[in-house]
């Protein structure tokens, strides 16, 4: 099992808190931010090393045991 995360996946964090102050901040400048509500979905595909898994490639059933 790899046990090193993909220098890629270090870089998602960062970019994404990036895009996320953008929007927040064209909100305010449009004074649309008060009456606005911000919702983050993510599926956290990759699974990381979780499940001696690196890749996206099996089902949550396989995964658990459950199903």
């Amino acid at each position: 099992m790899a046990t090193k995360t993909p220098s890629w996946v270090l870089c998602l964090h960062p970019y994404i808190d990036a895009q996320i102050g953008k929007l927040i901040q064209t909100l305010k400048d449009e004074r649309l931010y008060d009456n606005t509500i911000i919702e983050l979905w993510s599926d956290n595909g990759w699974k990381l090393g979780e499940h001696n898994s690196w890749a996206k490639q099996t089902n949550f059933e396989i995964d658990t045991g459950y199903g």
